[in-house]
């Protein structure tokens, strides 16, 4: 299940998205992508992800929860569910 904080986080995303534009964004990809950021980020930048989401959690329990959390998602056999982020730096 998503903390409050996640939820808040998905939603706002999904408020700034232009209305005129057709896209499709999963507010759970969202936090897998910032998770990842998170995980490789430092100082100042780990801080704000830290603040915002994970309220200073360590990142062994942030790497758990979201493993746990890809598991729940993917248990209903009868829906197929992939979820794929990447960064990709020229």
């Amino acid at each position: 299940m998503l903390s409050k904080q996640e939820v808040d986080l998905g939603l706002a995303f999904l408020r700034q998205i232009a209305i005129d534009e057709n896209a499709v964004v999963s507010p759970v990809s969202v936090l897998f992508a910032l998770t990842m950021v998170q995980n490789g980020a430092k100082g100042k930048t780990k801080e704000q992800i830290d603040s915002i989401i994970y309220k200073g959690q360590p990142d062994f329990v942030i790497t758990s929860y979201y493993s746990t959390l890809i598991q729940e998602i993917s248990r209903d056999k009868e829906i197929l569910t992939k979820i794929a982020n990447g960064f990709f730096l020229k």
